[in-house]
Formats: C-alpha cells, structure tokens, sequence
C-alpha cells in the first residue's frame, strides 16, 4: 500500500468497512509508518465532531426554491460583454491617463538632456572644491607653461630611471640579519 492508497482508506478504516485484506495492509502500513497513526487520529476527531453536529433545519419547500434557482439561472442566456471602444487594449479613460504619462516622462527626459547651444555645463561647486586652487591650463600663458615644464627637475617619460631609484633606496634600508 502506498501513501495515496493509505490516504482513501482511511475513513473506510475508521467505518470498519475494509475487507480483511485490505484492513492488514492499512495495519502493516501505519506499523512502517509511524507518523501515519497522527493522520488516523485526526481523521478520526474529525469524522466524531462532525456526528456531534446539531443537525440544520430547513424550510419544507428548501430544495423546490432551490431547484427552481438553479434552472432560471441555467436557462438564463449567457450576457455577453462587448469589447466596445479600446486603444491597445485599453479603455479610453485608462488610454488618455497612459498617454499623458507617456508625454509627461518624455518632457522630464527632455529636460534632463543639456542644452549644447549655451556652452558647457558648470560643475556645481561641491564636485570641484579643492584643498588647494588649481589654475586650468586656458587661464596660464603658453610661455608659462612651456618653461615650467622645461624647468622640471624629473621627467616623466623616465619611469625606469624613477623606479630604479627608489629600489636602490629600499635596499640600502633593508638589511638582512644573520645569526644573531
């Protein structure tokens, strides 16, 4: 017997209703199955709380009114809805407040793109704040610069001359200790 088998017994269990077989495959299931006797018991509980239930009184006539509603409503023709007026699906309210939000995201978009006709955009000033002020190269003389750069002490284009310099500094700080 398997879980679904045990399952759809179960009542039939409870009523004493199984044939001799079947009652000793249902016993030999809950004795592999432990957690099985939980789900017996409650089926159990339920089935004597249900037989404990006042029973419902209904008028004499109950189930004539009640035959007589469901044929009105079998023979009643289906109502049909018309598709009436729609732009992609949607109503003409629902098409009008799409199409202002569409226009309205367009112009937001619109006035987010700068304008190229009025030169560049400034930088607000709390991206270019600096410990010290920085001169753009359009604010200093061509000769200015020219001489600064000559007047260097270290080029730039010499990394390698750089580097080698600053390994021979380490080395003379590191010293290797032996045996001490």
């Amino acid at each position: 017997m398997d879980r679904y088998q045990f399952e759809d017994s179960i009542s039939e269990y409870i009523e004493n209703t199984l044939t001799l077989s079947q009652r000793k495959d249902f016993e030999d299931y809950i004795e592999n199955n432990p957690e099985s006797v939980v789900l017996v018991e409650r089926v159990r509980s339920v089935i004597n709380n249900m037989q404990k239930m006042p029973d419902v009184k209904t008028s004499p006539d109950f189930m004539g009114q009640l035959m007589r509603k469901v044929d009105v409503e079998k023979n009643r023709p289906a109502q049909r809805v018309k598709p009436g007026n729609t732009v992609f699906g949607f109503t003409p309210l629902y098409a009008g407040l799409m199409s202002v939000a569409v226009v309205g995201l367009i112009m937001i978009g619109l006035q987010m793109i700068p304008d190229s006709s009025q030169g560049p955009t400034p930088i607000p000033n709390h991206f270019t704040q600096e410990s010290a002020p920085v001169q753009s190269p359009a604010t200093q003389p061509h000769e200015l610069r020219m001489e600064s750069l000559a007047g260097a002490e270290e080029d730039s284009a010499n990394v390698e001359v750089q580097m080698d310099k600053r390994r021979s500094n380490i080395k003379n700080k590191i010293r290797l200790v032996k045996n001490q």
